[in-house]
């Protein structure tokens, strides 16, 4: 799990750097018109790249979530089941 929380992690770390990059071209104060209209479409592209970026590492961690409780509940019904097993033996 932890390797997936990195790299998720990573990936959004990614996706700023290329965001903050877009709006550091847009900010160009010598760019033509032209270069301004082909960095807004640029721009779009990044942000209809990102919207499924973080779509996925928002699926990733509602998993995660989900792996943790069942994980968590497992181990509760485990200890449960054994502490039982120890009263109903005399143990």
């Amino acid at each position: 799990m932890t390797t997936l929380i990195t790299t998720a992690q990573s990936t959004i770390d990614q996706l700023n750097n290329h965001l903050f990059s877009a709006i550091a071209r847009l900010n160009n104060d010598n760019l033509t018109v032209e270069e301004i209209n082909a960095e807004s479409e640029r721009a779009k592209s990044i942000i209809g790249l990102s919207d499924q970026i973080i779509k996925g590492v928002n699926a990733t961690n509602q998993s995660l979530q989900i792996i943790s409780r069942n994980f968590d509940a497992s181990q509760d019904q485990g200890f449960l089941l054994e502490n039982r097993t120890r009263r109903s033996s005399g143990g």
